[in-house]
């Protein structure tokens, strides 16, 4: 038994779609896409095109042709930091979490990835998520954490071997605390991993 199809236009983007005969009054949408663009564009009106195209306008109005300085872009930053930011807790975020907020933190991620061009030092991927990492390891060498020297880029798949590797290396805790002991297991992985890629 075959059942009888009619064609319709979609009640938001105009589309023909085709429908079953006992559904043409139900189906309105030529798909769950649509359906729910339109919903949200009936439930909240400055969400059609229109009105985000207007608001966005006005947005541009107001920030076109006026470049912040490094000055007021630290100013910027410090103004929504610790308890001046609206969403405070007094203090619960880790001293890495609030590090990475930063703008020289961000400033030092964006230099070490332009550096390495964008490409993951041991794969030489460029279409991953691509990571940047402490080769000295943050938590004990804050004083060396955005030294561009101290960065490398990994894609997060090697980066999670990286890290897998290094927790498997038996040290001692205090060999940790030597500069010497991460920068000689990043040398160390580096060329493993070279030589498999080959």
């Amino acid at each position: 038994m075959t059942t009888e199809t009619i064609t319709k236009a979609c009640k938001r983007c105009g589309k023909e779609f085709s429908c079953q005969t006992k559904r043409q009054k139900s189906k309105l949408f030529c798909s769950a896409h649509c359906a729910l663009l339109w919903r949200n564009e009936m439930d909240n009106p400055s969400k059609t095109e229109s009105a985000r195209q207007k608001i966005g306008e006005a947005l541009h109005e107001r920030m076109a042709g006026k470049p912040k300085t490094m000055a007021h872009r630290e100013a910027m930053s410090r103004g929504k930091c610790g308890a001046n930011h609206w969403n405070w807790k007094g203090g619960v975020s880790g001293v890495r979490k609030l590090a990475a907020a930063k703008l020289d933190f961000r400033l030092w991620r964006r230099t070490v990835l332009s550096r390495d061009g964008h490409a993951c030092a041991l794969c030489q991927r460029t279409d991953a998520k691509l990571h940047v990492h402490h080769i000295l390891p943050f938590a004990r060498f804050r004083s060396s954490a955005i030294t561009p020297a101290n960065g490398i880029t990994l894609c997060a798949k090697c980066h999670v071997r990286l890290h897998r590797w290094m927790a498997r290396r038996a040290e001692s805790p205090e060999a940790k605390d030597s500069a010497s002991y991460w920068i000689h297991g990043w040398i160390e992985f580096r060329s493993r991993a070279t030589a498999q890629v080959r």
